[in-house]
């Protein structure tokens, strides 16, 4: 898959909505932090790499929000046998404070991960047949997450900016620097979303 393609075509999707959305006017666009729904394109974070999220929110009261969202990363694999692909599938829970255009939000999940490894098959039955050939083998785990974020909603538009803090929690793997029972690596996120 190529990531080229891949981010244009993302980009393509959110300049779209945007124009879309601006070309109805001020009159039928409301304040973009009472919206239900939105989609989000978000660097590194809880995607890893990146993420193109769905999100839905669920007012306990006028300032106060719940949500659930759901992401997905394609990635090209760092396998040198034949070109593979990564995917990421990340869901979260949080709740958002909103003040004006300002939100902050904290929230809580976890990352479904799919990937690639070359792989060499060594038993005793085979140690004497020299060279072994190499195989790819799908390699799947869940990572953990918390967020950190706050979101600026631009005035009378559908957009947001974000940026954020998010701790990611690896468990022990073999063979890697996550050596520990649990393992902590730090994240930051950027991103922009559209909501409606």
């Amino acid at each position: 898959m190529n990531m080229t393609i891949t981010s244009r075509t993302i980009l393509i999707l959110f300049l779209s909505f945007t124009i879309v959305h601006a070309q109805k006017g001020d009159d039928s666009i409301l304040s973009n932090s009472n919206q239900k729904n939105n989609l989000q394109l978000e660097f590194l974070g809880k995607g890893f790499y990146y993420s193109v999220g769905y999100e839905r929110k669920f007012e306990i009261s006028e300032k106060v929000n719940f949500g659930a969202n759901i992401g997905l990363c394609l990635f090209p694999g760092m396998t040198s046998l034949e070109p593979s692909y990564e995917i990421l599938v990340p869901f979260e829970l949080n709740t958002s404070i909103k003040k004006l255009q300002n939100e902050f939000i904290i929230g809580a999940g976890t990352t479904f991960w799919k990937y690639q490894v070359n792989y060499i098959p060594i038993t005793n039955n085979n140690l004497n047949q020299q060279p072994l050939t190499p195989e790819l083998i799908s390699e799947t785990e869940w990572f953990a997450h918390i967020s950190f974020e706050y979101r600026l909603h631009a005035k009378s538009k559908p957009l947001f900016y974000k940026l954020g803090y998010i701790p990611l929690f690896f468990d022990f793997t073999p063979n890697s620097k996550f050596s520990n029972s649990l393992n902590y690596q730090t994240s930051f996120t950027i991103g922009i979303g559209w909501s409606f």
